[in-house]
């Protein structure tokens, strides 16, 4: 017997589970989990008892993908909380000081005692952001000149993106843009991603000739394309 489901606008407990029903012009139901959220794509006019029948069925599954993702999220949570800072995918120091502009010395971050406070918490948030920026630019336009030169790619120009989906981009002018938040990961990923968008200025796909380009500069890309994603959490940081 289907229980009773609690709603509260398109938030559902199915079978014990709390989702989120997208009901959408749509012939099939999908199961999405979305930052520790399970998403129900339903068609419109779907009954809800067919709708958790599909969610206990998938109920292992769903269980198994939150626990993935939990496990990615407590890994990351000092960071996100602003507790910690990685730089190249290693903690960094950090102190509050004596001083009214946020920098980095070399080994250690330093920030204005006043963003010290919990109540200026947002201002922190801008402050690390702009020196991430500052940080990414200047060292993700250098590797990528390093990178381009040392294996004969030319492309026509660089900028840094704030995107929430992507670590790179290419497009069909071969202009290049990397997200800020590269730099918070381990250099073998920087690195991969770097490559990952000279590549594309060959091929602007990802057919088989081209992981095969990859596979020229990195060992086997798609198992590094792998590791990328268990630093997904992070490519929404300072949100």
């Amino acid at each position: 017997m289907i229980k009773s489901l609690q709603k509260t606008d398109n938030l559902h407990v199915m079978s014990g589970i709390d989702c989120r029903i997208l009901r959408q012009k749509r012939k099939s139901l999908a199961i999405y989990i979305i930052e520790g959220e399970v998403v129900v794509k339903s068609p419109l006019k779907l009954n809800d008892s067919v709708i958790d029948d599909f969610v206990n069925k998938k109920r292992d599954w769903i269980i198994k993908k939150l626990d993935v993702y939990f496990k990615k999220y407590h890994r990351f949570l000092q960071v996100l909380e602003l507790k910690q800072f990685l730089l190249n995918g290693e903690v960094v120091p950090h102190f509050f000081v004596d001083t009214k502009k946020t920098a980095f010395d070399g080994a250690r971050l330093l920030f204005s005692q006043a963003l010290g406070n919990n109540d200026n918490k947002d201002k922190l948030k801008k402050a690390v952001k702009k020196l991430y920026i500052k940080i990414a630019n200047d060292y993700l336009a250098k590797r990528l000149a390093e990178l381009a030169t040392e294996y004969n790619f030319t492309y026509t120009g660089f900028s840094l993106s704030n995107a929430k989906t992507k670590w790179g981009s290419c497009d069909s002018k071969k202009q290049i843009r990397l997200n800020w938040r590269l730099v918070l990961l381990p250099k073998n990923l920087q690195d991969y991603v770097v490559l990952h968008e000279l590549c594309h200025t060959y091929y602007l796909n990802h057919s088989q000739n081209y992981w095969n380009l990859l596979a020229k500069y990195i060992k086997n890309p798609k198992g590094v394309k792998r590791e990328l994603k268990e630093y997904g959490l992070l490519i929404k940081y300072l949100d």
